[in-house]
């Protein structure tokens, strides 16, 4: 049932060429479905949390969200960004007063007490969650959320890179590419080399060794070697 949308939509995101496409895919999920769809950046390196949201919300409830600030408290994003793995909504417990009063609320803007959501980790060291909300009763969406998790998993993933590129938040993906040479060169330099040990060790010359680093250096937009070490390491480009 779930997959043949996620397959057909997955080519519509691949095409999208500005942020509000992905917004209409969305949209068409929720009409194939039957799901409200959330997508929200949590955290990008060097732009904090402004950045991308993506809901098929009702415009009332987006607005009380952010005019009461629950993204400070909402349970859903504080469980979630603490996780790996996926988060079913059951597991939390809704009975506590914060999370009561959370739920309570988006009940009244018709937002489903049942959902997934799928925490994830980018490739430039930025967050974000992929959730799924429904209305339907506990029975009903055991049933929905066996069948549509893995499919969730990896449509989530292959959403957040068409955000991260359409926002301007990632570089182009020949810019990431590092040879096999500039990151060894790197590696050695993150260890603690000079670029003369590096030379020896790699057997190449110690005017080689500078191209490959100043090489990876421009690849990663970074105005400094330290900086460029520093940004491979986090990317895990590399082992620092």
């Amino acid at each position: 049932m779930y997959q043949p949308a996620f397959s057909l939509l997955k080519q519509t995101v691949k095409d999208a060429n500005e942020i509000d496409q992905l917004k209409d895919v969305l949209v068409e999920m929720k009409r194939h479905l039957h799901l409200d769809l959330t997508y929200v950046s949590t955290y990008i390196p060097d732009q904090g949390t402004n950045s991308p949201v993506l809901t098929t919300y009702e415009p009332t409830w987006v607005a009380r969200y952010v005019r009461c600030n629950y993204f400070l408290v909402d349970p859903i994003v504080i469980e979630s960004r603490a996780r790996i793995l996926p988060l079913d909504w059951s597991e939390i417990d809704q009975t506590r007063p914060t999370a009561a009063r959370f739920f309570s609320a988006a009940r009244d803007h018709g937002v489903g007490g049942s959902g997934l959501t799928v925490p994830i980790r980018g490739w430039f060291g930025e967050q974000a969650l992929f959730s799924i909300a429904s209305t339907a009763g506990i029975r009903e969406w055991k049933r929905v959320s066996d069948s549509i998790l893995p499919d969730l998993v990896l449509f989530s993933q292959y959403f957040h890179t068409s955000v991260m590129f359409l926002s301007g938040y990632a570089p182009s993906s020949d810019r990431r590419a590092l040879s096999k040479r500039e990151k060894e060169c790197l590696e050695l330099v993150a260890g603690g080399m000079k670029a003369k040990a590096v030379s020896a060790r790699l057997q190449i010359s110690e005017s080689a060794v500078r191209v490959y680093l100043a090489a990876a250096r421009k690849k990663l937009q970074c105005s400094t070697l330290s900086q460029a070490v520093a940004k491979a390491t986090r990317l895990s480009l590399i082992h620092g």
